[in-house]
């Protein structure tokens, strides 16, 4: 199972990517340089709870869609898609 600073990064990296943002493009309306962003996605560096909020509003998303895991349980497949019931 995932840790929180990684679901977090995934869930706002597969965002991002679907809004059409680049990691510059992200990093700058976050009000930060791209390797900070870099690191925040791959997870190498804490989101912290202001950073999520402002992820969230950039994204147009709230931020419990940020800390849930979207990634299947080990050995099932395909991930629920928004508006998906369990």
């Amino acid at each position: 199972m995932d840790d929180l600073n990684t679901i977090i990064a995934r869930n706002i990296r597969r965002l991002r990517q679907r809004a059409g943002l680049t990691q510059e493009q992200m990093a700058q309306v976050m009000g930060h340089g791209r390797p900070m962003q870099c690191k925040l996605e791959s997870g190498e560096r804490v989101w912290t709870p202001a950073r999520i909020a402002r992820a969230a509003l950039h994204l147009g998303v709230s931020v419990p869609r940020l800390v849930v895991s979207t990634a299947p349980p080990a050995g099932e497949s395909g991930a629920l898609q928004e508006g998906e019931a369990a």
